[in-house]
């Protein structure tokens, strides 16, 4: 089965609020961002806010609705719903997608967190087709393969 991984995105994004404007050191807010970096406002996908996303992914094995400034969990914490985590896979899988070419190790991390938020999620939408982009990253990155 082959997808569109431009339409997924697309798909994806269409399920989340619109893009907020934030400050530097306001709190952050994960759908609205996921959105703005989906929908190509922000096409570098900024590396800074990717890895602190992917820090709460991998060392709190959480994706939270809202950050505090600096990243920090907010009281009371509430969990991203199902379709903010897929979008924010289908956002991590397209930064390693742009970083494959790189070789140091970055897509490989991105990658990783993204298969973490899935099993987080295991209701996120379109759980399968990001699953199946994940791997053929993975194959991109060990040179097995193209992305």
């Amino acid at each position: 089965m082959t997808v569109d991984r431009t339409e997924l995105c697309r798909e994806l994004s269409a399920n989340l609020p619109d893009a907020a404007v934030r400050g530097i050191d306001g709190p952050v807010v994960v759908g609205p961002l996921v959105r703005a970096w989906l929908d190509g406002h922000d096409a570098a996908l900024a590396r800074d806010e990717l890895d602190a996303l992917c820090r709460q992914i991998d060392v709190r094995k959480r994706v939270s609705a809202e950050y505090g400034p600096g990243w920090k969990a907010v009281d009371p914490e509430v969990a991203a719903p199902p379709a903010v985590v897929a979008a924010l896979v289908a956002a991590l899988l397209l930064a390693a997608q742009r970083a494959v070419a790189s070789g140091d190790g970055w897509a490989l991390k991105l990658v990783n967190s993204a298969l973490k938020a899935l099993d987080l999620a295991p209701d996120a939408p379109r759980g399968p087709a990001l699953r199946a982009w994940a791997v053929d990253l993975l194959d991109a990155t060990a040179g097995w393969g193209p992305t």
